[in-house]
This record gives structure tokens, sequence and C-alpha cells, in this order.
């Protein structure tokens, strides 16, 4: 889906200004990320509903953008079209893709406001204003990230979150050691890294380290094999790079990709096709993969692997050098309050599980918090939930609903949130049900019919409330 090096003709490399090299940068990392989303979300099919015409529209949109990259209103228009596909698939999102999306309003939200200022949209504008709340958006969503993790069970040495990823990664790398010491640094590792990033990349005289320590762990955590989670991999990349590099450093990295395309014209060549191909590419891989299924999933797994090793050497050569005065200017210029807004509810989604608001999609990436039931695991924040809508649970003994038997967690005995049962009633109001409630079995032959499941809940609760099944035993896997 991705080659090599970015698709950027070589003679025009070093005319692009800095601020253009950088959006033309990103445009391109930005619309991967994207469509490595779509390749690992999406099934291949017809379409058959809004959200899968939705997804194909923002496929086209990503492959316009990659082909259009030097025209900032490409990315405007693909940021429009990811938002119309997030708001008709949410709430069945990961959480990659409510930053995604956050960002996206942002970059949309400046468009406009460049074009108005300016009568058209120019790299110069558009980065100035859309920047410093994009930093934001992405620093509240990340530090969410970390603070989930400062919780009893993730910090478990023996049953914790870390210690099951570890398991999946020792059988996937047969060489990581087996001692005590390693689920510490298991342990360890991702919450001193997660918890440092965001003050690294604030400071300028750390930045440049910051940023080679988070595409350095986000590539390990691909590239071990313990969580597929390139979609999220690819997007900090094409943040990181585009938020907190140098001004000088994405006009290198151009450099570096028109010089390799000079000495070896035939990758040069296959960058520019792969990117003005884009959509016929993601249908080829995309149907190679539902034919070969596992054999061509694990070619996938080094064509993602080195995507990211050639970012990582680019940035880091295109780098070397750099002044700490030669960095973006991360302070707006004026107040915006849509995307003061847009940066509010990143951090409201953060803080809906201790809210009592949701438990899924809300920046609490493989750390096994829970905040079920009126009970909070974090070492440090305790039940503050002023919301009911995690408190009282329902164990699910049967059920004829799709999602509900998909949902993350289901297991015999495990408990769902009344309210998420409500919003699972107000999309599927026929299915029925066998639930233990107050330590009484009921069957319900019609969730619409039924006076506590059917009670529908407001519109925001059924759009945006994400949750999930809840053990009743001992912990087990590792859930988000």
């Amino acid at each position: 889906m991705q080659s090599a090096t970015l698709p950027v003709e070589a003679s025009a490399a070093p005319q692009d200004s800095t601020e253009d090299a950088r959006l033309q940068v990103f445009t391109v990392m930005w619309a991967i990320a994207m469509g490595v989303h779509l390749w690992e979300q999406i099934p291949l099919r017809l379409p058959r509903s809004l959200a899968d015409v939705a997804a194909w529209v923002l496929l086209g949109a990503i492959g316009f953008a990659i082909w259009a990259r030097r025209q900032p209103e490409a990315l405007v228009l693909v940021a429009g079209v990811q938002l119309v596909e997030w708001m008709v698939t949410v709430p069945l999102v990961p959480d990659h893709w409510m930053l995604v999306a956050a960002v996206n309003a942002i970059i949309v939200v400046s468009g406009l406001r460049a074009y108005r200022l300016d009568g058209a949209i120019l790299a110069p504008r558009l980065i100035r204003i859309a920047s410093p709340w994009m930093a934001a958006a992405l620093l509240v969503a990340y530090s969410f990230a970390a603070l989930a993790k400062y919780n009893n069970s993730f910090l478990d040495d023996v049953s914790g979150c870390v210690v099951f990823l570890g398991g999946i990664a020792r059988q996937f790398l047969p060489f990581l050691p087996a001692d005590d010491a390693w689920p510490f640094l298991f342990l360890l590792g991702p919450i001193v890294i997660e918890t440092s990033v965001p003050i690294l990349l604030l400071w300028k005289k750390t930045r440049r380290l910051g940023i080679i320590v988070s595409l350095v762990f986000h590539f390990s955590l691909s590239a071990t094999g313990v969580i597929n989670v390139f979609d999220f991999t690819a997007t900090v990349f094409a943040l990181f790079i585009f938020l907190f590099t140098s001004d000088s450093t994405p006009q290198r990295m151009l450099e570096l990709v028109a010089q390799f395309g000079e000495r070896y014209p035939v990758f040069g060549k296959l960058g520019i096709m792969l990117g003005t191909l884009f959509p016929l590419l993601f249908v080829v891989t995309a149907a190679l993969t539902s034919l070969a299924g596992e054999k061509f999933g694990l070619s996938r797994y080094f064509v993602y692997n080195a995507y990211a090793l050639v970012i990582i050497t680019t940035v880091w050569v295109a780098g070397r050098g750099a002044r700490h005065d030669d960095w973006v200017r991360l302070k707006p210029e004026r107040f915006s309050p849509v995307s003061a807004a847009v940066v509010g509810l990143i951090a409201l989604n953060g803080l809906a599980p201790y809210l009592g608001l949701k438990a899924v999609s809300s920046f609490t990436m493989f750390s096994n918090l829970s905040t079920e039931a009126g009970e909070s695991n974090h070492l440090f924040i305790p039940d503050i939930a002023i919301f009911d809508g995690l408190d009282e649970m329902v164990v699910v003994l049967d059920s004829d609903s799709t999602s509900l038997e998909e949902a993350d967690g289901r297991s015999p005995n495990s408990a769902y949130p009344l309210l998420g049962l409500r919003t699972v009633a107000a999309r599927d109001p026929d299915m029925s049900l066998t639930i233990l409630r107050n330590g009484e079995e009921v069957f319900i032959e019609r969730a619409g019919d039924d006076p506590i499941i059917g009670e529908r809940p407001g519109f925001l609760a059924q759009k945006f409330g994400v949750f999930r099944f809840v053990e009743n035993g001992p912990e087990q896997g590792c859930r988000n």
C-alpha cells in the first residue's frame, strides 16, 4: 500500500519553501495513515451500507490527496471527508480514529479561516493557524493514554496487561528473555516513555530526542508483533514529524528522497506510481489479503515495518544539526474558539471513563483501566463519576444480538453496563436476551418492549457511548 519512499518528484523538491515542504510531507504521511486504517479496519466488499460508501469515498479522497499533495486544498478536502466517514461509523471506532477526527476538524476549520483571510488556502497560513491546536490535541490524547496506565492491573507483575503482551512478544520473537527482569522492564518502559514524550516534545532542547524516542517506541509496538497497531503508529508518525521537527527537517527529507530517486530512478518512479494509484493499490492488496489470508498478511507486516524504518532513518538524517531556535511555532497567533472546543472535547473523551460516561475509545489503549461498577483501579484518580453510565452492571447469560456476542471482552458470566444494553436495544429492539440482574435471572423476549432495557438513551449516549464486557473473575488478557 505504501512505498519505502515518499512519492515526490525529484526535480521539484529543492524549490519548495519550508512550509510547502512540511505540508507536502504531512499530506502524504497523513493520507497513508488514514489508508492504513481503512486497510486494517474496513473489510473489502461492495457497498452494502452508508458506512461502506463513506469508506470508499474516503479511499478516493486519500488517493487524490497523495496525487495533489502540493495543494493545501487537498489536505483540507481529505480531512473533511474523513470527518463525514467518522460521523457515520462512530461510536464503533478505535482510539486513534477519535484523534484523527479531532485533528481533521482543526484542519478544516483552519483551512476555512485561511481562505477567508487570503482568498486561498496557502501552506504558511494553514500551518500557522492549525499547528498549535493540532499539537494540543495530540499531546492531550497522548497524556491521557499515559495516565490510564497508572492502575493496579497494568502494574501487576503476574497477570498485568504488559505481562500478557510480553508473552505474545516472546512467541513472535523467541530470543527475548523470559527471566524475572523481563516483566519489570515491560511494565516500566511504556509508562516512562509515554509519560516523558509530551514533556520532551514541549521543550525545544529535548524535542529532537522526544521525536526519535516516540518514533522508535511506536515502531517497536508494531515490529515486535505484540499488538497490531500500525494504523495508530502511522498516525502518530505523521503528527510527530509535522508538528515537532525543525523548520528545515521536512524540506531536507524531500531532498534526501529526491537524491535517492536520482541515484535509483526505479524507486523514484515507483513512489510516484504508488501515490497516484493508491486506491487501485488498496483494492489489489485487500483482495490478495482476502484470497491469501495470513500468507499475504505476513507480507503486509514487512511493508509496514519497511515504511516505518525508512521514515525513522530519514528523520534522523534530515534532523541532524538543527538549531534549537529552528522549530515550528506552537503558540497560537490568535484564539480559535472552534479549535479550542475540539481540544476540549478530546480532553472530555479522555476523562470519560473516570466520569462514568463510557469505557472504550477514550485513549486507554491496552491499559486494563477499569472504572465500571462504581469502582476504579487507578492509582491516584478515585471514583469521581458524576454520571451513572458505568455504575449498574448486568450479566448477559445469552443473547441473539451479534453486536453483543462480538463485543469487547465477551465471555461467560461477564457483565455489561445497563446503559450499554440500552444503546444496543435502541439499535436492535427485536433482540432477545437472558440477563442476570440483582441476582435474578430474567428472559427478555424483545428488548425494545422491556421497561428497563428498552428505555431509550439520549442521542449522545447512542452516538458516542462505547461499552465493553467486564470479567467478574480474575483479570484475563489485556483490554483497551
